[in-house]
Protein backbone atom coordinates (compact mmCIF):
# COMPACT_ATOMS: atom_id res chain seq x y z
CA UNK A 1 0.00 0.00 0.00
CA UNK A 2 1.43 3.40 -0.67
CA UNK A 3 0.70 6.61 0.50
CA UNK A 4 1.59 9.97 -1.39
CA UNK A 5 1.96 13.29 -0.51
CA UNK A 6 3.29 16.62 -2.71
CA UNK A 7 6.52 15.29 -1.86
CA UNK A 8 7.16 11.72 -0.70
CA UNK A 9 5.75 8.80 -1.33
CA UNK A 10 5.69 6.13 1.23
CA UNK A 11 4.81 2.44 1.11
CA UNK A 12 3.82 1.35 4.06
CA UNK A 13 6.27 -2.10 4.21
CA UNK A 14 9.15 0.35 3.98
CA UNK A 15 8.03 2.20 7.52
CA UNK A 16 8.52 -0.90 9.21
CA UNK A 17 11.95 -2.13 10.23
CA UNK A 18 13.22 -5.10 8.73
CA UNK A 19 13.00 -7.59 11.76
CA UNK A 20 9.56 -6.75 11.51
CA UNK A 21 7.07 -10.17 10.39
CA UNK A 22 4.01 -9.29 9.23
CA UNK A 23 3.09 -12.81 8.82
CA UNK A 24 0.45 -14.54 10.98
CA UNK A 25 2.90 -17.73 12.28
CA UNK A 26 2.99 -17.66 15.98
CA UNK A 27 0.64 -17.28 18.20
CA UNK A 28 -0.08 -14.25 19.51
CA UNK A 29 1.57 -12.45 15.88
CA UNK A 30 -2.22 -11.25 15.73
CA UNK A 31 -0.97 -8.40 18.62
CA UNK A 32 1.78 -7.48 17.10
CA UNK A 33 -0.36 -6.61 13.61
CA UNK A 34 -3.00 -4.16 16.03
CA UNK A 35 -0.23 -2.98 17.72
CA UNK A 36 1.43 -1.77 14.63
CA UNK A 37 -1.59 0.00 13.16
CA UNK A 38 -2.79 1.47 16.39
CA UNK A 39 0.74 3.15 16.79
CA UNK A 40 0.59 4.12 12.62
CA UNK A 41 -2.97 5.52 13.45
CA UNK A 42 -2.10 7.45 16.73
CA UNK A 43 -3.61 5.89 19.20
CA UNK A 44 -2.21 7.25 22.58
CA UNK A 45 0.55 5.65 24.40
CA UNK A 46 -1.78 5.36 27.55
CA UNK A 47 -3.41 2.18 25.68
CA UNK A 48 -0.32 0.83 24.92
CA UNK A 49 0.92 1.16 28.80
CA UNK A 50 -1.90 -0.45 30.14
CA UNK A 51 -1.24 -3.88 30.14
CA UNK A 52 -5.46 -4.98 29.89
CA UNK A 53 -5.27 -3.19 26.60
CA UNK A 54 -4.23 -5.74 23.19
CA UNK A 55 -1.22 -3.09 21.97
CA UNK A 56 1.69 -3.45 23.51
CA UNK A 57 4.40 -1.10 24.91
CA UNK A 58 7.57 -3.15 23.16
CA UNK A 59 6.16 -2.31 19.69
CA UNK A 60 5.32 1.29 20.43
CA UNK A 61 8.72 1.74 21.79
CA UNK A 62 10.48 0.50 18.67
CA UNK A 63 8.41 1.82 16.01
CA UNK A 64 8.54 5.27 17.98
CA UNK A 65 12.37 5.04 17.14
CA UNK A 66 11.81 4.80 13.30
CA UNK A 67 11.62 8.49 11.82
CA UNK A 68 9.17 7.32 8.89
CA UNK A 69 6.68 5.76 11.21
CA UNK A 70 7.00 8.55 13.79
CA UNK A 71 5.78 10.90 10.64
CA UNK A 72 2.85 8.77 9.56
CA UNK A 73 1.81 8.51 13.43
CA UNK A 74 1.95 12.23 13.86
CA UNK A 75 0.27 13.44 10.84
CA UNK A 76 -3.01 10.56 11.21
CA UNK A 77 -3.08 12.27 14.57
CA UNK A 78 -3.24 15.49 13.36
CA UNK A 79 -5.96 14.43 10.79
CA UNK A 80 -7.84 13.24 13.64
CA UNK A 81 -7.11 16.55 15.11
CA UNK A 82 -8.37 18.75 12.03
CA UNK A 83 -11.39 16.42 11.84
CA UNK A 84 -12.45 17.02 15.52
CA UNK A 85 -14.40 20.43 16.20
CA UNK A 86 -13.45 21.21 12.41
CA UNK A 87 -16.33 24.16 12.64
CA UNK A 88 -14.47 25.52 15.73
CA UNK A 89 -11.55 25.71 13.79
CA UNK A 90 -12.63 27.25 10.62
CA UNK A 91 -14.47 29.92 12.75
CA UNK A 92 -11.05 30.31 14.53
CA UNK A 93 -9.44 30.83 10.88
CA UNK A 94 -11.99 32.74 9.35
CA UNK A 95 -13.58 35.30 11.88
CA UNK A 96 -10.29 35.60 14.02
CA UNK A 97 -7.76 34.91 11.64
CA UNK A 98 -5.89 32.44 13.35
CA UNK A 99 -3.63 29.85 12.00
CA UNK A 100 -3.55 25.90 13.47
CA UNK A 101 -0.37 26.33 15.15
CA UNK A 102 -2.03 29.40 16.85
CA UNK A 103 -4.58 26.97 17.82
CA UNK A 104 -2.94 24.20 20.84
CA UNK A 105 -6.56 23.47 22.50
CA UNK A 106 -7.41 21.94 19.60
CA UNK A 107 -4.09 20.63 18.22
CA UNK A 108 -1.24 19.92 20.72
CA UNK A 109 1.99 21.45 19.85
CA UNK A 110 3.62 18.16 20.71
CA UNK A 111 2.60 16.69 17.12
CA UNK A 112 3.47 19.95 15.12
CA UNK A 113 6.82 19.65 17.12
CA UNK A 114 7.57 16.06 16.64
CA UNK A 115 6.85 16.52 13.16
CA UNK A 116 9.06 19.54 12.59
CA UNK A 117 11.86 17.86 14.08
CA UNK A 118 11.43 14.69 11.70
CA UNK A 119 11.50 17.89 9.20
CA UNK A 120 8.34 17.79 8.29
CA UNK A 121 6.89 21.76 8.46
CA UNK A 122 3.17 22.37 8.59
Amino acid sequence: MDIQSNRFTYNLADLMPADFNLSVESYGQQYDIISKVAYLIGVPKKIFENENEPPKIDIYNRLEIEKKARIIRNLCSLRTQLERNFLKRCQGIQREGRSIIGMPEYIPSSILQQLSEDGIDI
